[in-house]
């Protein structure tokens, strides 16, 4: 249907089958006011002194252009399907969009504020590289490092994230809904409408918020432990990633101080803290103490430490 009325302005027409050239002809020119229903009997043709030709069938797509085309054009377009819609008064069609955005370097993922939340941050990106708007967000995350290679096994953030703005425009979200005390991997990719969809970007990593303060899930050697070996190592397994705090650890025997070792020589592996020390002595009893806030969860939640003789001995 052709709603609103029209003019024919050009006396010559064009009819092409399958992108061909197939009749080429001339129409009187006017304009009609009233719109264009299927009740009209509308046919394509053309008329000369004497005699009326027309095509009277059945069409399943029309095409029209508000400016001339050259038969190598139309046979162009049909052939490689060309979407070309009904265009009145530009100079040529609309090119196709293939830029993509351009891929954020500048992702960085930080402990939240409440429990279980990571913020984000990220400079937008454009429609087109780095020029306009782009249409989405699609931003996941991981236990691991993320990469093209596991991109598809990601998993997108709650809640959904917000609509891209200007490019170089300061982006933020808060990521939510994570278990607190663990360590998590983000990355971001960005579509325009077409959706033309960018690289990834660089991955970021953080803890979840934790309001709850790490415990010790594991001492080696045991407490109450026996025939410990001379070198053995010392490590506490805590039930969540852990950081270093300030101060020290000691320990002692029954002679007292035997050995002081700074946090900051400590070695930690997630929820693993290793402590360096000097050989024990046979036959000799020895514990463990540290203060409050020498070791922490990554949300620098303190961890209680060890302030007596009894909790870690051997």
């Amino acid at each position: 249907m052709f709603d609103g009325g029209g003019s024919v302005t050009s006396s010559q027409f064009t009819i092409y089958l399958d992108g061909g050239s197939v009749s080429t002809g001339t129409h009187d020119t006017g304009s009609k006011s009233a719109p264009l229903t299927g009740l009209d009997g509308t046919r394509i043709g053309h008329h000369q002194a004497g005699w009326i030709a027309y095509f009277n069938g059945i069409m399943d797509e029309v095409r029209i252009s508000s400016v001339k085309r050259e038969a190598e054009w139309i046979k162009a377009s049909y052939e490689t399907q060309r979407d070309h819609l009904l265009d009145w008064g530009s100079e040529e069609e609309e090119e196709a969009d293939t830029v993509a955005p351009e891929a954020i370097d500048d992702l960085e993922a930080a402990t939240g504020t409440n429990e279980g939340e990571v913020d984000l941050t990220w400079t937008a990106p454009g429609d087109d590289g780095n020029t306009g708007t782009a249409d989405s967000y699609d931003i996941r995350y991981s236990d691991a490092e993320i990469n093209e290679g596991n991109w598809g096994s990601a998993t997108p953030v709650t809640p959904a994230p917000p609509a891209p703005s200007i490019a170089t425009t300061e982006e933020s979200m808060t990521v939510t809904g994570l278990t607190w005390g663990n360590t998590y991997w983000f990355a971001i990719k960005t579509s325009d409408e077409v959706p033309n969809e960018s690289a990834i970007s660089n991955s970021d990593s953080a803890g979840a918020q934790s309001e709850t303060p790490p415990t010790v899930s594991v001492y080696l050697p045991d407490d109450n432990a026996t025939d410990v070996e001379l070198n053995a190592t010392l490590k506490l397994t805590f039930d969540e990633d852990m950081a270093k705090g300030t101060g020290n650890i000691k320990i002692y025997n029954s002679g007292g101080l035997f050995q002081e070792i700074a946090v900051t020589e400590v070695t930690i592996a997630g929820a693993e803290v290793t402590i360096p020390h000097n050989d024990f002595a046979y036959e000799t009893g020895y514990y463990v103490t540290m203060a409050s806030g020498v070791l922490e969860d990554l949300a620098a939640n303190d961890y209680a430490g060890i302030l007596n003789e009894t909790t870690w001995n051997f």
